[in-house]
């Protein structure tokens, strides 16, 4: 899911307002593990509005019956 809405993010399909969730955005991180990839916000802050976007796009793109929009 998240390499999907960095995709769309960087593609231009997604976009949102300044504030949180363009915060959480840039203060988060990925890093490589034995077991895959992990996802979070530092220490500290949050990842809540990021993850959240994350779930909404891979739900619109499972659910093509018409127009979704996150607000």
């Amino acid at each position: 899911m998240m390499e999907q809405l960095t995709a769309d993010v960087h593609a231009g399909n997604i976009k949102f307002p300044d504030g949180i969730i363009a915060d959480e955005m840039r203060n988060f991180e990925f890093e490589h593990t034995q077991t895959g990839m992990r996802y979070s916000a530092p220490s500290g802050l949050h990842d809540d509005a990021v993850c959240a976007l994350a779930l909404a796009r891979h739900c619109s793109i499972k659910n093509k019956k018409g127009v979704f929009v996150i607000v």
